[in-house]
């Protein structure tokens, strides 16, 4: 009988809407609720796109989409988003934010998206 549970529970954590251009999504979870994959199937099976997000413990990591651009976030000890890497857009590579907290946690200063050229930074690594 708990072959049949967990059979259940994997078919409920799929959901299969159409979006606003009539395409299914399949949106994947694991076990513990979070969000592992979004899959688009268009009309058009060669189009198929598919965003995939990393954690680690339980806090999101990485975000890769269908053009294999990621986003990648570090966190502090208490799990504050301290910055955020986008993905390579442009010819001066990737762009950052960065957010400055006070030894009370309260935020007192968040940049605007910027890239190594504007600032030395060295690229987030796991």
């Amino acid at each position: 009988m708990g072959r049949y549970v967990l059979c259940l529970t994997i078919l409920l954590l799929i959901f299969l809407p159409a979006n606003v251009y009539g395409h299914l999504l399949i949106f994947k979870y694991d076990l513990a609720g979070k969000q592992k994959k979004v899959i688009s199937l268009p009309d058009i099976p060669a189009k198929r796109a598919e965003t995939q997000y990393q954690y680690e413990g339980t806090r999101q990591w990485k975000i890769t989409d269908a053009r294999n651009n990621t986003t990648q976030f570090l966190y502090d000890a208490v799990g504050r988003t301290l910055r955020t890497q986008f993905p390579s857009v442009s010819p001066y590579g990737p762009s950052y934010t960065h957010t400055e907290f006070d030894s009370f946690g309260r935020r007192v200063a968040q940049s605007d998206q910027i890239t190594e050229d504007d600032y030395d930074l060295e690229p987030l690594t796991k």
